[in-house]
């Protein structure tokens, strides 16, 4: 009985370090395509949102929390349609529409929401840095 709970032990850390190891491998994919989307002379923080006309969740749920949140705190917004920027959408290793990624005021990826997130936590997120 216990060695079979070690070995569930010994599962979910493994792959608990996966996906921490996969999540760190798209952040490194993408440190060194920040330049040219951000302008940072205000210092403040990015969200740089990609998304496609396609896909109703962008349209109609993510959409307008990203034009919310443009007005109630003070950051930059990149919106970045993934079918006319395949490219920088490759190059950010974009996995799925929505997808929002926060920066901090030094264009450090803080955040990444692969789909949908609420105007409450993307905020909560931005509070953070």
């Amino acid at each position: 009985m216990t060695e079979r709970f070690f070995l569930v032990i010994t599962l979910v850390a493994g792959l608990f370090l996966i996906i921490k190891l996969l999540n760190n491998r798209q952040l490194n994919k993408v440190k060194y395509t920040l330049h040219g989307l951000t302008s940072n002379k205000e210092k403040t923080p990015h969200i740089i949102y990609f998304w496609s006309p396609q896909c109703q969740q962008c349209q109609n749920m993510q959409k307008p929390v990203i034009d919310d949140l443009s007005h109630k705190f003070d950051c930059s917004i990149k919106r970045i349609n993934i079918v006319e920027d395949f490219d920088i959408a490759k190059k950010w290793n974009v996995r799925t529409v929505p997808s929002t990624y926060i920066l901090n005021s030094l264009d450090d990826i803080m955040f990444i929401n692969n789909g949908f997130k609420s105007e409450k936590e993307i905020l909560t997120q931005l509070e953070k840095l």
